[in-house]
């Protein structure tokens, strides 16, 4: 049998309406019991300094980590009765839980505290209180339940973490720096001779690294380019021979006609070409489709003319900007195409009604790549919006049907139709 005094206070209500006297907390426990619990004894007095003698007695007891005012890790109550000297004695662990569980406590890893609260009537309106820290009991508590705790789970026992042990637990936590390999195997293999700098390359991607080795400076293979590498990602795959050279069928198509370096149906920028053009410089643009439909939604929240900002035939970007733009605006069709972010790319926008109809007119080479694409789905036969305004209250909407592509026109809300972004490179 063990005793411990460790606690010798005074507490005060914050109402300064009664006083508590907490003179002693005893811990008494034999080793070889369960469950574990420790005293606690306290002299209730009234504000005038009078004891409260055999009334009943409400006590709430609660265990605060760290802090005088830290996390609550446990808490119960009490009903008692004081006695004719208005002693009040209670076992801490043996209330009522309220708070998480007494045996469950990791009294390593403190410092506890021990916060009492009393309600005079017996009830559970507290009026009286106070925190004080506790100094050895838990500690012993922890000493024995660390010294008498046994793992008897028998699917523990069969499983590989039976076997981990504290240098196990080391080095995860040192990230198994002070390793050393001894598999022979590993010594005579290639992999023995990686070093910190191959990993480093690998991650940058070799974006730093320059190739010095004489025999690939005189090789073929020193000038292939990103554009090159971007081909083959695309998956331009079908090559024919010719004077035992190799060369792509739509690269061959594309510089004969004196058209672009890209084509129609093309895996590209974020999602799938459906129109090319060149400028007077030469340079190559072309319109690009997302690979998903958005959701539906209505045109705009507002029904008045945005007016011409928004009712160009061919300039989707322009027309979005001047619907979100329109003062009252909050959701819209052209905003949810505004506001994505797809396949690393944020310039999406709404289509006017003839970049849809371009869309619509090469929907065979975009359905068969989209249909190719994980994750990617078809422009179905549904109604779609365009950003082209066509009056105060109505606006196109586009939808592609097996033997025509028609164009119409509908109010502004009340119809959520569906959504298709593109981008323009």
């Amino acid at each position: 049998m063990a005793k411990y005094v460790f606690l010798n206070s005074m507490i005060f209500s914050k109402k300064q309406l009664m006083v508590l006297t907490l003179f002693a907390i005893i811990a008494n426990f034999v080793l070889a019991q369960t469950p574990q619990k420790f005293s606690y004894q306290a002299v209730v007095r009234d504000a005038s300094g009078n004891l409260i003698a055999n009334k009943p007695v409400g006590l709430r007891v609660g265990i605060l980590q760290k802090l005088p005012n830290g996390t609550e890790v446990f808490a119960e109550s009490h009903k008692l009765q004081s006695n004719s000297h208005g002693l009040i004695t209670a076992e801490v662990g043996g209330g009522a839980a309220i708070v998480g569980v007494f045996n469950r406590i990791n009294w390593a890893d403190g410092p506890f505290y021990i916060k009492t609260e009393i309600d005079p009537t017996g009830g559970s309106s507290y009026t009286i209180s106070g925190t004080a820290e506790l100094l050895s009991v838990p500690y012993a508590l922890f000493a024995k339940t660390a010294a008498e705790f046994k793992e008897n789970d028998p699917e523990f026992k069969k499983s590989v973490s039976a076997a981990i042990t504290v240098q196990d637990t080391a080095r995860w936590n040192a990230k198994i720096s002070g390793f050393t390999e001894k598999d022979p195997l590993f010594a005579q293999s290639v992999a023995y001779g990686i070093v910190a700098a191959d990993t480093v390359r690998w991650n940058a991607k070799l974006s730093n690294y320059t190739e010095i080795d004489p025999l690939f400076s005189g090789s073929v293979a020193k000038h292939i380019g990103s554009a090159d590498t971007q081909r083959w990602g695309n998956k331009q795959n079908k090559l024919v021979a010719g004077a035992g050279i190799k060369i792509n069928k739509d690269t061959i198509s594309s510089t004969l006609s004196g058209s672009t370096s890209h084509y129609i149906g093309e895996k590209f920028g974020g999602g799938v070409i459906f129109y090319l053009w060149k400028d007077s410089a030469g340079k190559e643009h072309g319109l690009i489709v997302s690979p998903t439909d958005l959701t539906n939604s209505d045109w705009s929240n507002i029904t008045t003319s945005v007016g011409p900002g928004a009712q160009s035939y061919w300039d989707g970007l322009g027309n979005s900007n001047a619907i979100v733009a329109q003062s009252g605006h909050v959701s819209s069709a052209a905003k949810q195409c505004l506001d994505l972010t797809l396949n690393g790319y944020s310039d999406w926008y709404l289509p006017a009604v003839s970049e849809f109809y371009m869309l619509a007119n090469n929907y065979i080479a975009v359905a068969r790549t989209l249909a190719a694409m994980p994750g990617a789905t078809q422009i179905s036969t549904a109604k779609y919006w365009t950003s082209t305004e066509f009056a105060a209250q109505n606006v196109y909407s586009f939808y592609i049907l097996f033997y025509e592509n028609k164009i119409t026109h509908y109010y502004k809300n009340g119809y959520a139709y569906a959504v298709r972004p593109i981008r323009a490179f």
